[in-house]
């Protein structure tokens, strides 16, 4: 009698934990769903917000929900269906509904277009959820710390939240169609190591992956329609390379875009980049190789602090005029620093904690303007500063500039080919520089056994190069300019 009365208890049980489809009218779904043990619910037909509120409410062991066959209706009432709210849109799932609750997968309606605030918030066993193309709005928080493993933001959603995916520490890989990726969309997922930002993405927001600590690769495609990287977007995340430099839309980066990625080494930038926002790459301690674009007209507040391991031909680009505050601060590994000809201004210690600095070149003619304690903590003295020979008095009377060993480095030139006065050349330290009243095409440079060093092709009238690594002191030099114009000459450095 016991065995008979046990085989029928786990019949029963079976019955009334398994799966259950129910096609249903707006607000009649309670009363088709008698057993609220059910743990799988498909609902196909129309509901509203008074049926999402008892499958949430009163379906308290329910972990699978397939919602595909439904569409969502408008309701309206006169008291509070869902905390405060009482008027709900069609084809909308509102706002908290399944706020926390122990979904394992929910298949959404195909017809939604706008998922709530905090809809599936907090659902931290919802392992796979599918947003179907027909969504226009991700509201704020809507995923944000849960389960799910993966996911794709489709192309048609038009406007979404912030925070919709934050905190989904199980969260491994996203992929972005939709045009504008919203704020700290990905703030802090840890395990994100893979992240693809498909060709329509004009915009990654502010923070949107903003302490992802395992993403170690942006995948942007050549062509991509990306336009701008917001504020904090990738700050703190583990980010090992940035390689832009193919991203021809790309004009604004935000401030601290990049700071603190500890393990970034390489960065590229695409010469379409107009705009680099303050601290930028704020302490990337691994930072070893900077590419920057040419269009940058000043090095922001903070823009490189910390970034001590950036190797000893940095430069500041031809182009920038104003370098901010704290720009290159505690770059206590570098040993030569060359300030571009194009700079007029240098802010508060900017170049603070230089303290490995053994020579700089400043190709400045008029001597730059300085903030206050811009090279706090280097023993100017010991350090070499090579000036132009114009400019060698103006240094040596300027404050702060007149604590260097000031000099020049002569150089002997002369022509071997070419009559032309717009083209010259001349030392600055180790770094060659060749200018021309009108645009370079074509600069070569080779050792007296006409061995070529290097070669570049600069998009303007001047051109540095640095030669510090190539020995000797006979160099031939060949420039072309734009229209055709050649000229040709030697040069000894004494």
């Amino acid at each position: 009698m016991k065995k008979i009365i046990l085989t029928a208890a786990v019949l029963l049980a079976t019955f009334t934990c398994g799966a259950v489809n129910v096609n249903t009218t707006s607000g009649n779904l309670a009363s088709e769903v008698t057993d609220k043990t059910v743990t799988s619910l498909a609902i196909s037909g129309e509901i509203d917000a008074r049926d999402l509120v008892f499958v949430a409410n009163d379906l308290t062991e329910l972990t699978e929900l397939d919602l595909s066959g439904a569409s969502i209706v408008a309701y309206e009432s006169d008291e509070p269906v869902l905390g405060n709210a009482m008027r709900f849109a069609a084809d909308e799932l509102p706002a908290t509904v399944f706020f926390g609750k122990n979904y394992t997968s929910v298949v959404l309606p195909t017809t939604l277009k706008v998922i709530g605030n905090q809809a599936m918030a907090g659902c931290a066993r919802l392992t796979a959820v599918e947003i179907p193309a027909s969504v226009t709005r991700i509201g704020d928080d809507a995923f944000n710390g849960s389960g799910i493993t993966s996911v794709t933001i489709p192309a048609s959603v038009l406007t979404m939240g912030d925070r919709a995916f934050a905190y989904c520490e199980s969260l491994t890989s996203a992929t972005v169609l939709c045009e504008d990726l919203g704020p700290e969309a990905f703030a802090s997922c840890s395990s994100l190591s893979q992240a693809t930002i498909g060709n329509g993405v004009k915009t990654i927001g502010s923070g949107a992956f903003k302490g992802a600590t395992a993403l170690q690769e942006i995948s942007v495609t050549e062509g991509s329609s990306l336009e701008a990287i917001g504020d904090c977007a990738f700050m703190g995340s583990g980010i090992k390379s940035a390689d832009l430099s193919n991203l021809s839309n790309l004009t604004a980066i935000g401030m601290w875009a990049f700071a603190n990625c500890e393990n970034l080494n390489d960065l590229n930038l695409s010469g379409s980049v107009k705009s680099v926002g303050d601290g930028a790459f704020f302490y990337n301690t691994g930072l070893e190789s900077v590419q920057m674009p040419q269009g940058i007209t000043r090095v922001g507040d903070y823009l490189f602090a910390g970034c001590n391991a950036v190797n000893n031909d940095s430069v500041i680009i031809e182009g920038y005029k104003e370098v901010g505050r704290y720009a290159f601060y505690n770059w206590d590994q570098v040993t030569r620093f060359v300030v571009s000809g194009s700079v007029t201004s240098i802010g508060d210690r900017a170049m603070a904690g230089m303290t490995a600095l053994e020579m700089m070149s400043s190709y400045a003619v008029d001597v730059p303007e300085l903030g206050e304690n811009v090279w706090d903590g280097v023993e100017q003295q010991y350090v070499t500063l090579f000036v132009n020979e114009a400019s060698v008095d103006a240094y040596r009377d300027a404050a702060q500039w007149q604590e260097f060993k000031i000099d020049m480095e002569p150089t002997e030139v002369s022509d071997i080919t070419g009559d032309l006065a717009d083209i010259s050349a001349h030392f600055s330290g180790h770094v060659l520089v060749v200018k021309s009243n009108e645009p370079l095409s074509l600069v070569t440079v080779y050792d007296v056994n006409g061995v070529l060093l290097s070669k570049a092709e600069p998009s303007g009238s001047q051109v540095e190069i640095n030669i510090g690594n190539f020995g000797g002191k006979i160099y031939v030099v060949s420039a072309l300019t734009a229209s055709g114009n050649k000229r040709t000459f030697k040069l000894i450095r004494r």
